[in-house]
Parts: C-alpha cells; structure tokens; sequence
C-alpha cells in the first residue's frame, strides 16, 4: 500500500533534501522524487532583472562559493556560482523546478523570502504565481511565508492554491497561540507551522479549531519521530529519506487504524 495515500502525516523535502545533497541543488530535486515524499519545499528571492531565484538566504555567502546579495544580482551573474556540497552544481529558478515537478505526484510547498532586514520584494508573489499557472502548478503548490502581508497578496491576485502562515519561536512565545490563530482567521488563513519544539504544546489547540497545524525544522530521528506521533499534517525534514523510513515503521504498527477507509490524504 502506497503509504503517499494512507498515512495522516506528510512529508517535505525541506530545501530539497539539503543534508543529503546540498540546499536547492538540481540533484536534491531530481532525487526527491525518488522518495515517497508529498511535497518538496524551497525558497525564493528576486534577482536584480526579475528572476526568482529558489535559494534560501537574500545572500548567497553561506550556501554558494560566491558572495552578494540576491537583488543586486542579475540572473546571469547568479546562475554562475556554485552551490556549496552540491557537487559542482548551479542554482535553479522557479521555472526550472516546474518543469520538474509539473508531471509528477510530488507537490511543490513555495516559501516567499525577503530581502535584506526583511524588505519585501515588490511584486513576488504576481511573479511566482504566474509562472505556476503556466505550469498548471497552482492548485499544486503550498505557499508559505513568515510574513502575513505576502499571504495575504496572494488573496488580491486570487491564488487558487493552499496558504500557509509560518510562525517563528519568538512570534509564537510573544503573541500566543490563540492570538495567532485568531489573526490567522481573520486573514482567511486555517493552516499554520509552527517550530518543532512548539509543536507539542500547540496540536491540541489548533486542531480543535478545526484549523491545520503542522511543524518546520525536524531534521534528526527525535523531532521526526514527535511529528509523527503527533500527526502533524505535514512538516519539513533536510533528511527525507529518514523521514520516510520513520513513518514506513510507525505506519506499519497503525496502519489498520490510519489507512482503513482513509482514502487520498494529499
């Protein structure tokens, strides 16, 4: 039995499996479709001539073997430099992964970035979403943000897909988690993912809200085994291939319960 279609808690390939082959890289993607993964996460920023570049930091000091910051950068410049423990590989931009994903089962999880001192780029979320709908990604993809004003732009231009408010450690120690679901609310936002070492505290909660609850930042067996057990819809995992051996196992002992009637749970 396809565990994809019968166990509660899916998985994501957090920037392309980046502890197995580096953050964003094209093998990282090409090799997340092997596994029984629901959805491969990645991170966006806006060159200097418009591109989305998908790498996670606004600088690509840390994560290539170059330095600058994303928006002063054109595509050009960009696509030359090569990312850190990828095997000599080059950054993608949004298009590129579409054209890998668009005839395959693994859905795309989108997160718009900022830039420097979390300045907005003007007009991503248009930008991203266009390029979906010319891949028929949109009603495939999970965009997520920290920011509640990117979540709710993608409103004004009638985004059909799913919306997804990340919350930090601090957001969620400072503002609460009932104040947090309820601006969520009123932003027409159900779903939320809140740090691993939070979730535990929050599942109850949310979920009697009737609202979506899932976790970021599980990355080694202890957190991927509290989501888990937890049935988190969906977290993020740098290493998706244990991620998937942990359910495999954990699905065999509830599989009468979970998959009996269960259906499709993408």
């Amino acid at each position: 039995m396809n565990d994809r279609n019968c166990y509660i808690t899916k998985i994501a390939s957090h920037r392309a499996g980046a502890l197995l082959w580096g953050e964003l890289t094209p093998r990282g993607f090409i090799n997340s479709l092997k596994l029984s993964v629901e959805q491969v996460e990645l991170d966006i920023h806006t060159t200097k001539d418009g591109r989305l570049a998908v790498i996670h930091d606004y600088d690509i000091g840390r994560v290539t073997d170059s330095k600058g910051e994303i928006n002063d950068m054109t595509w050009l410049e960009l696509s030359e430099v090569t990312i850190n423990y990828s095997g000599g590989e080059h950054p993608l931009v949004l298009e590129d992964v579409c054209e890998l994903y668009c005839r395959e089962e693994v859905d795309l999880r989108l997160e718009i970035k900022t830039g420097k001192n979390w300045k907005s780029y003007n007009g991503v979320e248009e930008l991203a979403v266009n390029i979906l709908r010319k891949f028929k990604m949109e009603e495939r993809t999970i965009i997520s943000s920290f920011s509640l004003e990117a979540l709710n732009k993608l409103s004004d231009i009638k985004f059909k897909g799913k919306k997804l408010w990340l919350i930090s450690e601090e957001m969620m120690a400072f503002v609460g988690m009932e104040n947090i679901y309820n601006l969520g609310n009123q932003n027409g936002i159900n779903a939320f993912s809140v740090y691993i070492n939070q979730l535990r505290e929050c599942t109850d909660f949310f979920k009697k809200q009737g609202a979506i609850i899932g976790a970021w930042g599980a990355h080694c067996k202890d957190t991927i085994t509290e989501a888990l057990e937890l049935e988190a819809d969906t977290f993020t995992c740098d290493r998706p291939d244990l991620a998937v051996k942990l359910r495999q196992k954990i699905q065999k002992k509830l599989e009468p319960i979970h998959c009996q009637g269960h259906g499709d749970n993408k």
